[in-house]
């Protein structure tokens, strides 16, 4: 600071003003507004990468469940053969179907294979034998998934279903035929069978009697949840539900056994590849976050543990919960999620995995699209808004797996934008032949969709041979 004469001259201080204050508050704000929307997408990620992991996981033992599990029926010995008499002078052929072994219905897809042979039997003297169209099974007869668990039209397992979460592979048990009735579909009682028996017993002019037999098995809800291991058994996350179909033969298969007279030696065997290829089962799975909002009951002092809700059934209804609630009134598929474990209306009633008719077609002859899933027009609006969720998983008849990535409605046609195509193999429905009797229908086209009304976590497909 100098002086000159008596002026004093130096700098002058100034603070900030208030336009530079508000400045640099707004500037901070969007800055930590950007920070706070970053907190969201993390989470998100962080979520989306733990359910990949629990789906893998859980994708795996639900592999072995289903392959390996004894009362489902896999790697049990179908065929029994009980002795009467010691030395036997007599032997009862037990067939014991149970678990996938009921849903494949060998017996009953087998009955015109049976009838042909003993047709052979009754008329020596023919040397051809013109074979009859199948399928003649009730499952999934016509190779689309039965997403309702109620082939049999008596309501008996989808309603122990829909109030348990129990899934039944059949609803009934004990003798269900006897004599020729149960002999139809068994092994051949002049072949298989009677070898069988001369290695087991010394007598080799044994009489056959034959007996069928179903053996209920059932995939409760308490193997479905998930994690299943200690300490989080008490709070599951997951549940996995699956719905099945019956693959269709081969259309040059089915046309060989039509449409070729054939002598009764390659007769049994174009049979027997026909009904064994008829009798795989393709399974879906879906694994599905447990309900967000379940809040359960106290009962004295105690809080009732989310997987005791699900599964104690001494509980009363007020205290009981299912992982997946869904809306009543909404008919046989079903209302809208309730996303807290009932039915919305004091009661319970557990989400099922939906089924909707759809078609894929390419639009023109200069369009080569496969990215677009065509939903029939019968479709209800609460379902569309459903299986139109972006990121939506879904599972065509043939077992094909696609995640929606968009949807459009033109003209009152709803379109499904998939990811990823539909495969090349797979024939415009409109050009396919429909006809499921047909030697010629066509297998590789697209006839339907399955899905849940959640977006799942996961979703695979296997297939089990009985």
């Amino acid at each position: 600071m100098k002086n000159q004469g008596n002026v004093r001259i130096g700098v002058q201080r100034r603070g900030f003003s208030l336009v530079e204050i508000l400045i640099a508050v707004l500037i901070l704000a969007l800055g930590l507004l950007g920070l706070g929307a970053v907190f969201p997408v993390v989470i998100r990620e962080q979520r989306i990468a733990q359910e990949r992991i629990s789906g893998s996981i859980a994708e795996n033992n639900i592999r072995t469940y289903l392959k390996s599990s004894t009362g489902l029926g896999t790697g049990v010995e179908q065929y029994t053969y009980v002795p009467t008499g010691t030395p036997a002078t007599s032997v009862k052929v037990v067939a014991t179907h149970r678990g996938w072994q009921v849903l494949a219905e060998p017996w009953v897809y087998n009955t015109w294979i049976s009838d042909l042979r003993q047709a052979f039997a009754n008329s020596p003297n023919a040397t051809t034998i013109n074979a009859p169209a199948g399928p003649t099974f009730e499952f999934s007869n016509d190779a689309l998934w039965e997403s309702t668990w109620d082939w049999s039209g008596s309501n008996v397992v989808l309603n122990a279903f829909r109030s348990t979460g129990n899934i039944t592979l059949s609803e009934e048990s004990g003798v269900q035929a006897s004599g020729d009735a149960a002999r139809k579909g068994m092994p051949d009682s002049k072949t298989d069978a009677y070898e069988v028996i001369v290695r087991r017993y010394p007598t080799a002019s044994l009489p056959l009697t034959f007996e069928r037999r179903i053996a209920g098995a059932t995939i409760p809800l308490a193997q479905r949840l998930n994690p299943s291991g200690s300490p989080e058994a008490d709070s599951p996350q997951y549940v996995w539900d699956i719905v099945a179909r019956r693959m269709i033969p081969a259309p040059e298969l089915r046309r060989q056994f039509l449409s070729t007279t054939t002598t009764a030696q390659s007769l049994e065997s174009k049979a027997n590849r026909l009904a064994e290829q008829a009798s795989t089962l393709q399974v879906a799975v879906f694994l599905r976050r447990v309900d967000p909002s379940i809040r359960t009951s106290t009962i004295g002092t105690e809080k009732i543990k989310l997987r005791r809700s699900f599964l104690d059934a001494n509980l009363s209804v007020n205290d009981r919960r299912l992982p997946i609630g869904e809306e009543v009134g909404g008919g046989t598929l079903g209302g809208a999620p309730t996303l807290n474990g009932t039915d919305g209306n004091g009661g319970l009633r557990y989400s099922l995995v939906r089924q909707v008719r759809a078609e894929f077609n390419i639009p023109n002859a200069n369009s080569n699209t496969r990215r677009d899933l065509i939903e029939t027009p019968t479709i209800a609006d609460d379902n569309w808004a459903f299986i139109s969720q972006i990121g939506q998983r879904v599972v065509d008849n043939l077992g094909n797996i696609y995640t929606i990535v968009g949807s459009e409605t033109l003209l009152g046609v709803r379109t499904l934008r998939i990811d990823p195509p539909v495969p090349a193999s797979i024939t415009p429905t409109d050009g396919a032949d429909n006809l499921l009797t047909s030697p010629t229908f066509t297998v590789q086209a697209i006839r339907q969709l399955i899905f849940t009304p959640q977006v799942p976590v996961s979703v695979f497909v296997t297939e089990v041979k009985p």
